[in-house]
């Protein structure tokens, strides 16, 4: 008989794989052919159709499929369910998810932000994502999920992955640039897959959380001296896994049939060259020290076009931690999303000095000699409103897209001279925008005003005339000299607060109504694109022929308490905000409408804390990324 070796290398102080002096005969594991060959065992359960309403809270216009697949060599079938998300709708690309365990659930069923991550890649980067689970209860053989009787390993038991992999490809179903999520045991097969099925011929990346682990079981099960040796609960759950009946691993018995090298990750067959995939591993701090060690040893054993590790503050399942999801979602974006664009509306490539500010122009009334606008918050007193205008210096493009920004303040305060306002007017006129920050009319709180206390809704209607009015300034000031070059088809509102309240009001809801400062008439109240900080109103007043995309930056206080679907929790009695789930409820309008949206949630930072550095610095950069497809042809 033909006896293999394979001994791989590493820097790390185990010795991986023991095999030095110990003859490996071929490993007992199925052989299905190449991965991308199109033939599977796959066979149709249940065709696709939508998820059932009774699942509607997480699976509401998801697709479910439900299939068996026999590629295991244990005479064992195995029926999953598969569910995915943006059905009819453009893809550019795909992602699977396999949770650990013994995978009979999905991660958006119990990994606390794995719903957040999904939703978001659907709104910000058109990624569909493919959960996957081995069904559970139900008898004849599939009461276990991956562990139904006979156990073979992981090596085995991730050709049924493999498997379903290659039926989502032929399908079309996983389409565009493709990867796969993996916790704990779902990163073991993926990493068993690539081993041993090939499939990096059907991926462009894995994110690998909460493991590989058991990538060497002769180290896990016989060498007390090793990093990776398994406790008795542990070895336990090995010999159950891949010995069902044994305890090889348990009695750290220094042979098991097969053998250790034949049910580890790194094993003898094992193929480990992945030139063509981009590779991260995530494992949580708060891991156990094991599992941190086996992975970074099966990370430096591959070869990939990029390999990553990363320890977020997280448990073993990562996704149950804000710092572990933050940290898989960017793992993910690197893989399915395209590089970040760079240059004019991303960069600083413009100096603003304070020559290249316009300041005090007057918007409203059109003219100086004009009577004020009336302000039916101060007992109609005649306002003249000003903004200011920021250009990037010796630029010599024609026209320039505008970004428009109010201030916060409650409606009763600030001006267009406040910090964030000025940052962003300048900010955005650096990287070749014109920027504007604009006074508008005020209500009064009742205390020393000369008006009564003015309701939250009237104050956000006089401000939302006012940003009207600004817009058509701005349209009809280009149909004129436009001495500011301004772009009329290409204007973003955005503010803070009070003024976020007032930029997505104006971007979604009744703008051609009539408005109580009818400055500029005959101008469009169109705009291309919204983004607010902290002032979100509910979604239910969103008009159907919205199209602007939207990005809400919500703050988090107190810190201690989690979102859900990027919820950010607010303040229950302060009246800005109406109610505490506003922001998730406009997305969810604005995705069931095909707007592009995003949101991003800044945790240990309270309202006043998101237009204070650093968080005022990410949330420019955000900003800019997501209205850069909608500015740049």
């Amino acid at each position: 008989m033909f006896w293999k070796l394979r001994v791989v290398t590493v820097s790390m102080s185990i010795f991986l794989l023991h095999t030095a002096c110990i003859p490996i005969p071929p490993c007992p594991i199925v052989n299905r052919g190449p991965a991308d060959d199109g033939i599977t065992t796959i066979r149709v359960l249940q065709p696709p159709s939508p998820c059932p309403a009774s699942q509607a809270s997480l699976f509401a216009g998801w697709q479910c499929l439900k299939v068996e697949s026999s590629a295991n060599n244990n005479g064992v079938v195995y029926q999953l369910d598969i569910r995915w998300n943006r059905v009819g709708k453009p893809v550019l690309g795909s992602f699977t998810w396999l949770k650990g365990g013994d995978s009979t659930d999905f991660h958006r069923e119990t990994s606390k932000y794995a719903s957040s991550i999904q939703d978001q890649l659907d709104r910000t980067n058109f990624v569909r994502s493919i959960e996957i689970k081995f069904l559970g209860g139900g008898g004849g053989g599939h009461d276990n999920g991956i562990f139904t009787m006979p156990r073979n390993g992981f090596p085995n038991i991730s050709a049924v992955y493999a498997d379903v992999l290659e039926y989502l490809v032929e399908q079309n179903i996983a389409i565009g640039i493709t990867g796969h999520y993996g916790g704990s045991g779902g990163s073991m097969q993926a990493a068993n897959a690539l081993a041993y099925h090939r499939i990096e011929t059907l991926l462009d990346g894995v994110v690998l959380a909460g493991g590989p682990f058991w990538t060497d079981l002769r180290a896990v099960c016989t060498d007390p001296n090793s990093p990776i040796f398994g406790s008795d609960a542990l070895r336990r759950k090995v010999d159950d896994v891949n010995w069902p009946g044994s305890n090889y691993c348990y009695d750290q018995s220094p042979t098991s049939e097969p053998s250790y090298e034949c049910r580890s990750t790194l094993g003898p067959e094992a193929d480990l060259n992945y030139p063509n995939l981009r590779v991260s591993v995530i494992v949580g701090s708060l891991d156990d020290p094991w599992i941190d060690t086996s992975a970074a040893t099966w990370l430096e054993a591959i070869t990939a076009l990029n390999k990553t590790f990363d320890r977020p503050v997280a448990s073993h399942n990562i996704l149950n931690s804000q710092d572990g999801a933050n940290t898989a979602l960017a793992r993910i974006r690197e893989i399915v999303a395209p590089d970040p664009p760079s240059g004019r509306y991303i960069d600083p490539i413009f100096e603003v000095t304070e020559n290249d500010i316009t300041r005090d122009v007057l918007y409203a009334p059109e003219k100086p000699g004009d009577p004020g606008i009336p302000n039916p918050l101060q007992n109609n007193r005649r306002e003249y409103l000003h903004l200011d205008v920021c250009e990037p210096h010796g630029d010599t493009l024609a026209k320039r897209p505008v970004v428009l920004y109010f201030h916060g303040g409650s409606f009763t305060v600030g001006s267009k001279n406040d910090t964030d306002a000025q940052y962003f007017c300048k900010e955005y006129a650096e990287r070749g925008y014109v920027g504007i920050t604009a006074d508008y009319r005020l209500g009064t709180l009742g205390s020393g005003g000369d008006a009564p206390p003015s309701p939250i809704n009237s104050k956000m209607l006089v401000a939302k005339a006012d940003m009207g009015a600004a817009v058509r300034y701005v349209r009809a000031h280009a149909a004129g000299a436009n001495t500011f070059r301004f772009d009329s088809e290409k204007i973003i509102v955005a503010g803070f607060s009070a003024g976020s309240l007032t930029a997505i009001n104006f971007a979604y809801t009744n703008n051609d109504l009539p408005l109580d400062n009818p400055t500029w008439p005959g101008y469009s109240n169109e705009v291309q694109g919204v983004f607010g900080l902290d002032g979100t109103p509910d979604g239910g007043a969103v008009e159907a022929d919205s199209t602007a995309p939207g990005m809400i930056f919500l703050s988090e206080n107190p810190p201690d308490v989690p979102p859900v679907s990027f919820q950010c929790h607010l303040p229950d009695s302060t009246e800005f905000f109406l109610v505490a789930d506003a922001g998730p409820r406009l997305l969810g309008v604005l995705t069931n409408l095909g707007v592009r949206n995003d949101v991003a949630c800044y945790h240990n930072t309270n309202h006043t804390g998101l237009v204070k550095q650093p968080t005022l610095g990410s949330i420019l950069s955000e900003s800019l990324l997501f209205h850069y497809d909608s500015i740049v042809p």
